[in-house]
């Protein structure tokens, strides 16, 4: 290093002694950056930029001249959340490069220790906040998170009233169409076949509805659920978005469906069994 005997302007006036100068003529310091930051500044990995660090209340901004050497797409404690992106830089060569520089000597503000297992440490990470536990108990208690309330209500809810709507359709309908159940009984259509025409009509009815529900259902998640993220300012959630449709779980709701609508047609068609066909008929022919 070279010194020299001058004065030097800092935050808090003027220093006057011996200045060290010269480390800033070596080469640029390494740096990993994101994405971001490469789209701010139009660099591309390899690329040498003068930029400035600050080094302390009492001394300012320096200049520092750094080369990207890599781009990294997140940091543990640094969020993407600055406009121009972030950068990282090793500290060793860093310090050495500002305190070569300065009067003052800088120090790092934070540090990151690592220490050997204790019974303190134990019980220090154990009163860390995970986010695996905090996913687990809100699994184990649904009803405490609103939206699945909410969620849930509703399904409960459109599962009753799709039996109920079901039920009150197939029997109105055998109400009403008691005389031509009648005179197919009496043309020589056996019960079973009745039963079975009968079923098929409803499994028709069923299936084109909850196919015509998924296919809304999929359009609306891809238009709606995109939108549903928080972000700050412009900044991009961190991880991504991404609609994932669990087929697996909506099997088994469709599975429930069907068994429940199953149910309501053999209730139905037990109560036709009850009715009297051949009375129908007779009362049909005397209203002719």
């Amino acid at each position: 290093l070279e010194f020299s005997f001058g004065y030097q302007l800092t935050a808090v006036g003027y220093w006057y002694g011996f200045l060290r100068w010269g480390s800033n003529n070596a080469g640029a310091l390494p740096a990993l950056v994101t994405p971001r930051f490469l789209e701010a500044t139009g660099l591309s990995v390899g690329d040498t930029v003068a930029t400035r660090i600050s080094s302390g209340a009492t001394s300012g901004w320096r200049p520092i001249r750094l080369r990207i050497a890599g781009v990294m797409d997140a940091f543990p404690t640094l969020g993407d959340l600055e406009p121009a992106g972030s950068v990282i830089v090793w500290q060793t060569p860093l310090l050495a490069r500002l305190n070569a520089e300065i009067h003052s000597t800088v120090q790092p503000n934070e540090l990151w220790l690592d220490t050997p297992p204790t019974s303190e440490q134990i019980a220090a990470a154990d009163e860390v906040l995970a986010i695996e536990p905090i996913l687990q108990e809100l699994r184990a208690q649904p009803m405490a998170v609103g939206l699945r309330t909410v969620t849930s209500l509703g399904f409960w809810m459109a599962i009753i009233f799709c039996v109920a709507g079901i039920g009150s359709y197939l029997y109105l309908t055998l109400r009403q169409n008691e005389a031509q159940y009648a005179v197919l009984r009496a043309l020589g259509m056996s019960e079973r076949q009745l039963y079975a025409a009968l079923s098929l009509e409803q499994v028709i009815l069923i299936v084109t509805g909850l196919a015509f529900g998924t296919g809304v259902g999929w359009l609306l998640s891809q238009l709606l659920l995109n939108e549903l993220p928080l972000q700050i300012g412009d900044a991009l959630s961190k991880p991504e978005f991404v609609v994932v449709i669990d087929w697996g779980a909506i099997t088994l709701v469709y599975l429930a469906v069907l068994l429940a609508l199953g149910l309501t047609v053999l209730m139905t068609i037990g109560l036709l069994r009850r009715q009297q066909l051949q009375g129908a008929l007779r009362g049909a022919g005397s209203s002719i």
